[in-house]
């Protein structure tokens, strides 16, 4: 995760999707410029707002399944949103039920089994640093 900080000075173009928030070709952030960068409708009306007031802010963006995306915004007052990323809660979940039935195939020597309870495994440990990261915002409001 990285966290970025300073006055926003332009939102690149961008694409909407219903219920999947923004992307943006390119955000320019103080002295940063990050492409392709993805946004969810609620933290991107707190960019809206930070792009007219010309406040300084940051933004920390997580890198999700190989696209980033701002997973934190914090204004100049102090406040700070974080992203609630339902998805990818979901998706620990999912993916610790799904190694607790693979286990079952370690048990019974089966290649096919024990590779895909290999990778299902590697997403709980995917699952669990994006987590970590998202929870290390300290956030006053999940948006």
């Amino acid at each position: 995760m990285k966290q970025y900080t300073g006055q926003l000075k332009t939102l690149g173009a961008g694409s909407s999707s219903a219920g999947r928030g923004d992307r943006y070709t390119y955000i320019e952030i103080g002295d940063h410029r990050i492409k392709n960068v993805g946004v969810s409708d609620a933290l991107g009306g707190i960019l809206q707002e930070a792009l007219h007031n010309s406040t300084p802010i940051s933004i920390w963006i997580v890198s999700y399944f190989g696209k980033k995306i701002i997973a934190g915004v914090s204004r100049a007052d102090g406040t700070v949103f974080r992203a609630k990323m339902t998805g990818i809660l979901l998706g620990s979940v999912v993916a610790v039920i799904a190694c607790g039935f693979l286990y079952a195939g370690f048990a019974g020597n089966s290649p096919f089994h024990a590779v895909v309870g290999l990778v299902v495994g590697s997403w709980v440990v995917y699952f669990a640093n994006v987590n970590r990261q998202l929870f290390s915002i300290p956030a006053n409001d999940v948006l």
